[in-house]
């Protein structure tokens, strides 16, 4: 598959994994991809890729994130790997405890907006404030890996939704935030919450179950255009919510309906936050919560894969020649050789996203998977511009190989 898409859009559409046999999935997708999907070939089920492209305040880990084998180098003049492991430890079946003990809200912090977060009948119910801006709950504590469930029911005038994986912005930051039609810039403020939100919002929308990147990027998967995952919420009743997220593949089941399914490797932890809405209304609107309890998986970890030292598992091919500098691959064109260079992985490696951090100083370059009819990423950037890409490549063996090609 070649990227023909500007900065960040090397991405690829896989099969659906099988669900870990110890915490059995409802079923497998029905619904179409969306607006980021990339698609080969047909397959019977479909999940989100969604490129990179965080704001500047998101750290720079230059890391891969994945299940199985992931991995990620930098790479221009320059790059570096490393490898995106479960710990042996968290694989093993962790039983599901409780969030929220049903009486008070011990665990628990208010971030943001002045909403009004309180326990009633063994209930979180969430009131809102006049003029307030967005409100969160947040465990004190983060997560990674983790199956979520919870109970949930909102006035239907009332929009919600329940943060995972997130973060707060340590200085005020612009955004680029896409709302289903166009990207708008908006600033954000230090202390603001963001990241990865699951939609609570009401049976006419069709939007719950969905994947919003709050305060960041919007849009993720938005199922209101599904005809069976946008009927799975019901108003003025309880709905049960299931989100696993394991590596950087996160699926939401609402009622035990299948809805979101996004692979989006940015944030591979952070808290849970139960979100309060801005709102305008003749009187304030509530939204409830119980039964949260959460299955802990542990968390992915990452390994280096070079060391940033040596050509030590890697070796190089063809044309060109490679050098080691301030701990990168810089890659230059030999005069008068026109043949293609390559840096070889000497490991395989299948099941994996590669993040790569690339610059290109003059001509242009590329990642092969595999052989070379099996894929390339193309880096389509302006030459001297450093630009981020994710590669995904399921039920494959694969190498790395990265190219650096003269005009």
């Amino acid at each position: 598959m070649t990227n023909q898409n500007p900065i960040s859009r090397a991405d690829a559409l896989s099969a659906l994994p099988s669900p870990d046999p110890a915490t059995p999935a409802p079923g497998p997708l029905q619904h179409p991809p969306g607006r980021f999907a990339r698609m080969s070939r047909p397959r019977s089920a479909e999940r989100l890729r969604v490129p990179f492209n965080p704001p500047p305040s998101v750290p720079d880990p230059c890391l891969v994130a994945a299940k199985g084998f992931d991995m990620i180098h930098r790479m221009s003049r320059l790059f570096t790997l490393a490898l995106l492991l479960c710990p042996a430890a968290a694989l093993a079946q962790a039983p599901f405890v409780p969030l929220f003990d049903g009486k008070t809200l011990k665990g628990w912090q208010q971030c943001n907006g002045q909403a009004k977060y309180e326990v009633a009948g063994g209930v979180i119910v969430g009131t809102t404030a006049e003029g307030s801006p967005n409100s969160f709950l947040c465990t004190s504590r983060e997560y990674g890996d983790f199956v979520l469930e919870f109970e949930t029911m909102t006035d239907p005038a009332l929009n919600s939704g329940v943060q995972i994986r997130s973060h707060r912005y340590g200085t005020e930051q612009v955004t680029n935030v896409f709302d289903g039609k166009q990207t708008v810039a908006h600033k954000q403020p230090a202390g603001r919450v963001y990241g990865y939100q699951v939609e609570v919002a009401n049976e006419k929308s069709g939007a719950s179950g969905g994947i919003y990147d709050e305060a960041r990027r919007g849009w993720l998967h938005n199922i209101a255009s599904d005809p069976v995952a946008s009927k799975a919420f019901k108003d003025n009743q309880w709905n049960k919510y299931r989100i696993e997220a394991r590596g950087d593949h996160m699926r939401v089941w609402i009622n035990g309906v299948p809805c979101a399914d996004v692979t989006d490797p940015i944030d591979q932890t952070g808290f849970i936050a139960l979100q309060v809405h801005q709102y305008k209304g003749d009187k304030p609107a509530q939204v409830r919560w119980r039964n949260i309890r959460i299955q802990d998986l542990g968390r992915h970890i990452w390994k280096p894969v070079w060391d940033g030292r040596t050509m030590d598992g890697w070796k190089p091919r063809g044309g060109g020649k490679w050098t080691i500098e301030d701990g990168t691959f810089h890659a230059v064109s030999v005069p008068g050789n026109t043949n293609a260079g390559y840096m070889v992985s000497d490991a395989s490696f299948s099941d994996f996203t590669l993040r790569i951090k690339v610059k290109i100083i003059k001509g242009n370059s590329g990642v092969f998977e595999g052989s070379f009819t099996l894929r390339r990423a193309d880096f389509s950037i302006g030459e001297g511009t450093w630009a981020k890409f994710d590669i995904v490549a399921n039920d494959v063996v694969v190498k790395f190989r990265i190219t650096a090609n003269s005009k």
